[in-house]
């Protein structure tokens, strides 16, 4: 019985802390974005577009709000406030990438990662103080500031503790390090399309004790590694399910309006033309995300022209590089610059830019150019 209420009393402590930490950041959040609010902050400064005959007319939009009236159901904000929640996906893609790459999780900088997501919060809330408050996207993005903070702290205490013994005694290239290695990755990999708790916790969880070796001559090592993750995925694992049974199914589809020379262009797999307007203009479907980006690349290599995304103008990308100068032009704006602490392929910064929709594929060409590499597109 003593067992039971203790238990009770530390579910009960933890929502607490939950829900107490929620309303902080609410009570923050809405005072930094209504402070000195001018609705001037929502104007682009960036250079208006030369191609007005291709801009859309409010006949076309009347027609496509009836047939597909979500192609305006994501505001403007969306594009800024995906910032914090894609630093996640980056900073569980770089930790990943650091671990497969031989790094040790003692060296990883887990509070500067913290740091960093919640700057790019914090970004957010700036950028998009012209439009509505959005509480949908805001939450979100408080729970999952919540959970990083306190996945890396205590990642942060544990591996510069018993971490740093187990590690003095048997080295971190161990049999469970390399399956937690690549497990990290893995994970991360799949988060640039599919959301955290559609993840298979419970299957590595099953995997590193029956792929990988408890007893040989890095025994401590490898039973503390194994426990230590396995505490780690059952809670994520046990986490996920819940938000599963609540989580509602997320839209999957970006819409845009692109202009070619060529219907045949827009021939893709990935690729579904919904309707077709006048001057060689077309409304296309393509996923959200990655597969918004993959399209993105294809159909700018062929020559298509990006008109609007969700109804949208403007919107904000990333790409990374491997010096603090970017490829700037009258069509982009720098709105963030962070240092990478790794990556594969020697790149130095991630560049966030907010760029005119219709001008896209002249500034992908851009980086390229450079000698960047483009990242993510934020497609609301």
């Amino acid at each position: 019985m003593r067992v039971v209420r203790r238990l009770f009393l530390g579910l009960a402590t933890a929502m607490a802390t939950l829900a107490l930490a929620l309303l902080s950041l609410a009570i923050v959040a809405t005072i930094k974005f209504y402070s000195d609010r001018d609705p001037a902050l929502s104007a682009s400064l960036l250079a208006t577009s030369s191609d007005a005959p291709l801009t859309l007319s409010r006949t076309e939009r009347q027609s496509i709000a009836t047939e597909y009236p979500a192609y305006f159901s994501r505001g403007k904000e969306q594009t800024y406030l995906t910032l914090a929640e894609w630093y996640q996906v980056y900073s569980y893609n770089e930790f990943g990438g650091f671990l497969a790459n031989g790094g040790r999780q003692t060296d990883f900088p887990f509070a500067t990662a913290i740091s960093n997501f919640w700057g790019c919060y914090f970004l957010s809330l700036e950028k998009s103080r012209g439009q509505e408050f959005n509480w949908q996207y805001n939450f979100v993005s408080w729970i999952i500031g919540i959970n990083l903070t306190a996945e890396y702290g205590v990642k942060f205490a544990y591996e510069n503790t018993v971490g740093r013994v187990t590690q003095a005694i048997a080295g971190s290239n161990t049999e469970a390090d390399r399956f937690i290695a690549k497990s990290w990755n893995s994970y991360a990999k799949t988060l640039y399309q599919t959301t955290w708790y559609h993840y298979p916790y419970f299957a590595d969880l099953s995997g590193i004790w029956h792929g990988t070796t408890l007893f040989n001559g890095s025994f401590v090592r490898n039973a503390e590694r194994k426990i230590a993750f396995s505490v780690a995925y059952l809670l994520k694992g046990s986490y996920a399910q819940l938000w599963l049974l609540s989580a509602e199914q997320k839209d999957n589809q970006t819409f845009s309006v692109v202009h070619a020379a060529n219907r045949s262009h827009l021939d893709d797999d990935g690729i579904k033309v919904l309707m077709e307007l006048s001057g060689n203009r077309f409304l296309i479907a393509t996923e959200r995300y990655a597969g918004f980006k993959a399209a993105l690349v294809k159909l700018t290599e062929r020559n298509v022209s990006f008109i609007e995304i969700m109804g949208h103008d403007t919107i904000a990308l990333a790409y990374l590089s491997k010096n603090a100068e970017e490829p700037v032009s009258a069509s982009t704006e720098v709105i963030d610059r962070r240092e990478l602490f790794f990556h594969p392929e020697g790149y130095k910064y991630r560049i966030t830019l907010e760029a005119r929709v219709d001008a896209l594929k002249d500034t992908l060409h851009r980086i390229g150019e450079s000698g960047s590499k483009f990242e993510m597109i934020y497609d609301f």
